[in-house]
């Protein structure tokens, strides 16, 4: 029977669906605790470093140094689903929507209208989905390509955490003191000395 076969098919993907909402959710969250942290050993790294090399006379080894990977970079165009799952966050959260509600929800579903306005500008899957999440929204129309979007954006953000978590900052940042001398003096092992306190 076709319409059985169907049932079970939407069966099948509303599991992988509850399944793949919770990986999603903990993931977007540990991925927030990750960023917070990398911005403190960015800071700190940054600070100690150029300490080093003044009371070093060096140069320090580095003008800049690589921001915390976002969340807010293009992924691609903006597929069918994503339109749809957009459209079913703007009736929770536009403006229009909000009315009657209080300051403190009001605020709160401008700033998540404004987060999935700003990923669907720059096709990004992963805005408007982790917003989606926020706000409980299961898409009225499951699709297999729909749950596959969602395995590739959990995928992104986990290279994402894991990226921070292998850079030097990081690493630096959760050293002992030892270790982190250590490592300065590496990475200024070909920094050349200042003269007269000045760059040359």
């Amino acid at each position: 029977d076709p319409q059985d076969s169907n049932e079970k098919a939407q069966e099948l993907l509303s599991k992988r669906f509850a399944k793949l909402r919770h990986k999603t959710l903990y993931i977007n969250m540990e991925y927030e605790d990750a960023a917070s942290s990398f911005r403190v050993a960015q800071s700190e790294f940054i600070s100690s470093m150029f300490k080093y090399c003044y009371h070093k006379n060096l140069q320090a080894p580095f003008e800049s140094v690589p921001q915390a990977e976002g969340s807010g970079q293009p992924e691609g165009e903006i597929s069918p689903e994503m339109k749809e799952l957009y459209r079913q966050v703007a009736r929770q959260t536009h403006p229009d929507k909000t009315t009657g509600l209080n300051d403190k929800d009001i605020s709160e579903r401008t700033a998540l209208y404004q987060e999935a306005s700003d990923g669907k500008k720059i096709g990004d899957f992963e805005a408007i989905l982790k917003v989606a999440l926020e706000l409980d929204i299961t898409p009225m129309n499951l699709t297999s390509s729909y749950l596959d979007q969602m395995e590739e954006a959990a995928s992104r953000i986990s290279t994402k955490i894991r990226n921070m978590k292998e850079d030097i900052m990081w690493n630096w940042y959760y050293s002992p003191p030892e270790k982190q001398q250590k490592m300065f003096e590496r990475l200024t092992k070909e920094c050349k000395y200042k003269q007269d306190g000045t760059d040359t």
